[in-house]
């Protein structure tokens, strides 16, 4: 009786071992017709990285070609003269501390404070003198650098050596950056005998230049603080930049929310709001930034919302990931791309060996936690992609668990029965 026992065992164990390479082939084949009719990618489409460029230490990287008109020429500029002879000879000369340019067979020039169109004009005069054709060419080859002096709400105020070339956001940034208390709309440029008054936030809003001048030798930047008088007003939600800022007088929600440029396409601004404390109670007003319902608690402005001290403006954010799971080989979040399919984000992921095919894909939404099945199931942002495990793959774990148990009985009974003897 035992024996018959012992040999039913092996029986079970070798059908076991015989089912299991036949459930992996099915499970294979139909793996690879699934991975045939997806999308190819060779690795998933995550984030791309931008090569770093390898630039020279001193090499002038500039925005745009030099405007004449403006550069103004200044001690340490390189020039490249050609003057007009039978061999056109090219001449390298430097802008002495006096101001001062020496061109070889022509003469000593003072060429400081001019422009480059005036250097030029100036030069077009000489030939005209010295030579009876042609003309003595003038090309900036180096820009020079110059002393700049960069205080007020910085890291790291300071004298910096830059280059005509620099902006004022370049100066801000070589400082160590502005303060958490910097006033950066109402920048100070100290400039010889006048002053400029510089709304940098505009620039980082608009793109416009103007807003973000060029330096010029001996500037004084100034950043001032923010007067403590203004409108405290903190900014959360996954936003660039949250915390605390401080609003212009009589400055306008919308106004502040482009100002500070922290909002992006993964921000939900029709969404955003203003809690603004009730006077006397421990509790918000919560006032919708840009609903068409106007409450009495927006500072008597039917047209839009005045931001005041204690304001805390929120801004929620979109979920625009798209989450992949399950039997895939690189499990995780993906960028939403609008009319992807289930089977699409399948693709991205790498389905793998262990992937019940494509009647196992299926969408949970985010909305509603709703389960959608098929491979041509639409997604939509925050939904979660699951490629579920074949049920031959779970038979076989599971046959696989059987196996030991039984080989680890078999190998019991056969021992006590060797001890028997």
């Amino acid at each position: 009786m035992k024996r018959s026992v012992v040999n039913w065992i092996l029986l079970l164990a070798l059908g076991i071992s015989f089912i299991m390479p036949v459930l992996s082939l099915a499970q294979e084949g139909e793996n690879v017709r699934l991975r045939r009719s997806l999308p190819s990618y060779n690795q998933p489409a995550r984030t791309t990285g931008v090569p770093s460029l390898d630039i020279p230490k001193d090499f002038p990287v500039l925005e745009q070609t030099i405007d004449p008109k403006t550069y103004i020429i200044g001690p340490g500029d390189k020039f490249l003269i050609i003057l007009p002879t039978h061999t056109e000879v090219g001449i390298q000369s430097m802008v002495t501390a006096d101001g001062n340019l020496m061109i070889p067979t022509v003469g000593i020039f003072k060429v400081a404070e001019l422009s480059l169109e005036q250097f030029q004009r100036k030069m077009d005069d000489v030939s005209r003198t010295k030579y009876r054709e042609g003309r003595i060419k003038v090309n900036l080859l180096e820009p020079r650098y110059f002393r700049v002096h960069v205080l007020g709400e910085v890291f790291s105020p300071g004298i910096y050596p830059l280059r005509q070339t620099y902006r004022i956001t370049d100066a801000l940034q070589i400082a160590g950056g502005p303060t958490d208390w910097a006033n950066l709309s109402a920048v100070e440029i100290r400039r010889k005998d006048r002053r400029i008054t510089v709304d940098v936030t505009q620039y980082f809003s608009t793109g416009d230049l103007q807003y973000n001048p060029q330096v010029l030798d001996g500037d004084v930047i100034f950043i001032p603080k923010f007067d403590s008088d203004l409108p405290l007003v903190r900014v959360e939600g996954r936003i660039q930049n949250p915390g605390l800022y401080f609003a212009k007088p009589g400055e306008h929600a919308t106004e502040f929310l482009t100002r500070i440029y922290g909002a992006n396409r993964k921000n939900n601004l029709f969404a955003a709001t203003i809690k603004r404390p009730i006077p006397g109670k421990s509790e918000y007003a919560v006032i919708p930034i840009f609903s068409d319902q106007k409450q009495s608690l927006a500072n008597g402005h039917e047209s839009d919302l005045v931001l005041q001290n204690g304001d805390i403006v929120s801004i929620p954010s979109l979920t625009d990931s798209v989450y992949v799971t399950g039997a895939v080989l690189y499990p995780g979040a993906y960028p939403y791309f609008p009319g992807f399919l289930a089977k699409d984000y399948a693709g991205l992921a790498g389905i793998n060996e262990r992937a019940a095919g494509a009647k196992g894909i299926r969408v949970r939404r985010a909305d509603n936690s709703a389960i959608e099945t098929g491979p041509s199931v639409p997604v939509r942002p925050g939904d979660t992609v699951e490629v579920q495990v074949a049920t031959r793959i779970i038979l076989k774990d599971y046959l696989q668990i059987a196996a030991t148990v039984i080989g680890q009985v078999l190998t019991f009974l056969t021992v006590r029965e060797a001890l028997r003897k």
